[in-house]
C-alpha cells in the first residue's frame, strides 16, 4: 500500500513538471470529428487550420482559417470549429483578463471570441502552478454536437457551436 502512496505521488510530481513545460513548436496537427467524416489539419506551413471532407480515404479540402492554431476541435457537420487558448490549459503570470480563450467558427466565418474574464468571471480562482495559472480546460465535442469547456471557477460549461453561445 505503501509503494502505491509513493509511485501516485511521482507520478503526480511528473504530471505537475510536464504541465508547467514549455510548449512545443508550431507543427502538423490533425483533430477528426467525432464521425471521423472530416478532419481539421493545423498546418504550420499554410499557417492555418484546414478543414477537409473524408469518403474513401480521400480528403477533399472544404475551408481554412488563419493562423495556425495548437488546440481545436472541428464538429460532426465539418462547418463548426472551436479554437482554443494556444497556451491550453495554462496561463502565464502577465496573463490579460481580455485575452481570447474560445473561438466558434461556421466554416471560414468567425461566430463568436470568449475571452478569459467571460469564461472564468472569478479570476481570483485561477490554480496556481509552478510558473502558471490553470485556467481550465477545452474538453470537446459532446455527443449532442455541444462544445465542452471545463473551468476552474463555474466547471463544466456547454456552447452551441453553431453560434458560439453558452448554454448553461
Amino acid at each position: 500500500m505503501r509503494r502505491a502512496g509513493v509511485m501516485a505521488g511521482v507520478l503526480g510530481l511528473a504530471v505537475a513538471a510536464l504541465a508547467d513545460a514549455p510548449l512545443p513548436p508550431p507543427a502538423e496537427i490533425t483533430r477528426w470529428s467525432p464521425n471521423r467524416r472530416y478532419c481539421a489539419v493545423a498546418d504550420p506551413k499554410r499557417d492555418a487550420v484546414v478543414v477537409y471532407g473524408v469518403a474513401n480515404g480521400q480528403r477533399t479540402e472544404l475551408w481554412a482559417v488563419t493562423p495556425w492554431q495548437r488546440s481545436f476541435d472541428l464538429a460532426d457537420d465539418g462547418r463548426h470549429l472551436a479554437v482554443c487558448y494556444s497556451g491550453l490549459n495554462l496561463l502565464p503570470l502577465d496573463y490579460e483578463p481580455e485575452w481570447t480563450m474560445l473561438q466558434f467558427y461556421d466554416q471560414a466565418r468567425l461566430v463568436r471570441k470568449w475571452s478569459l474574464r467571460e469564461l472564468v468571471p472569478d479570476l481570483g480562482k485561477l490554480t496556481r502552478t509552478a510558473s502558471h495559472y490553470q485556467w481550465g480546460q477545452c474538453v470537446g465535442f459532446a455527443a449532442d454536437g455541444q462544445y465542452q469547456v471545463r473551468t476552474v471557477d463555474r466547471g463544466l460549461l456547454h456552447f452551441d457551436a453553431g453560434t458560439g453561445t453558452l448554454i448553461q
